[in-house]
């Protein structure tokens, strides 16, 4: 039995929030757990050049493009990371959930929610 998970965001200005129950216990079970320290790129947590994208369990990350902080990312958002979004950095210690862009779609559509606010 895999390890018991803190609760999920529930503010519904969110991703997570705004998703139905059933996308989200999918999302509790089927994302691999990651935990990015201040200062790390999340490209670490990628694996070549698949399009990776995470949800914001706790922390925020930086959005850089040209060197620059382009958006800030939070608690309960969505954050796709691929070979054209910048440079992506943990402002703080991070707790997020890891999915492949093809099977994070799969769960959306499986818990009929939109893919809205993807950064």
């Amino acid at each position: 039995m895999p390890p018991a998970r803190t609760a999920l965001p529930e503010d519904p200005s969110t991703f997570l929030g705004s998703c139905s129950p059933s996308a989200v216990k999918l999302l509790a079970m089927l994302g691999d757990e990651v935990r990015p320290q201040t200062g790390e790129a999340l490209t670490k947590y990628t694996e070549g050049d698949q399009e990776t994208v995470f949800v914001v369990l706790a922390g925020s990350a930086r959005v850089e493009r040209k060197g620059r902080a382009a958006k800030h990312v939070g608690r309960g958002e969505v954050l796709w990371v691929g070979r054209k979004t910048g440079v992506t950095v943990a402002a703080t210690e991070m707790r997020l959930l890891r999915f492949e862009l093809s099977a994070f779609e799969g769960i959306l559509e499986a818990g009929r929610d939109p893919a809205a606010n993807l950064v």
